[in-house]
Order: C-alpha cells, then structure tokens, then sequence
C-alpha cells in the first residue's frame, strides 16, 4: 500500500465525498487547501495511480470593444 500525506488523504476523501468527480477548484474550495496544495496532491495520487486526472481544454470567446461597436452584432441572426 502507498503511504500518502494529510493533503493527499484530504483530497481523497473530498474526492469520495462528491461523488468520486471533481475539478481542482472545487476540491480546493472544499477541502480548504489552497489551490497549489490541492495540484500537488493530485499530481501525487495520479502518479500513485490512485487518482486519473482528465483534462479538458476549454475555448471561451468574449467580444472586444470593437466587435461591440461593430454594425453586425445588432443584426439578429439568420
């Protein structure tokens, strides 16, 4: 059996306790370890293979002020 630290049995318990998913920002919000801990842990229990992280790569879009002013984003759409 691997010996683990008090954060990284933190975060295994905080995993447990939502369901068995979780991002890092909520296991950080919810087991009150600061967001850095809360990475070294889980990179420890990946590499322990007692943890799979999956990572999503995410593409948000927001409109700059010339995309505001500009005559086609009043149009409605067709």
């Amino acid at each position: 059996m691997v010996e683990i630290s008090q954060n990284e049995a933190r975060v295994l318990k905080t995993l447990a306790d939502s369901g068995g998913k979780s991002t890092l920002e909520d296991l950080a919000k919810k087991s009150g370890l600061a967001d850095s801990a809360v990475a070294r842990a889980v990179l420890n229990l990946s590499q322990n293979q007692l943890v799979k992280e999956k990572v999503e790569k995410r593409t948000e879009l927001s409109l700059t002020d010339e995309g505001r002013n500009s005559p086609e984003s009043d149009s409605p759409s067709e």
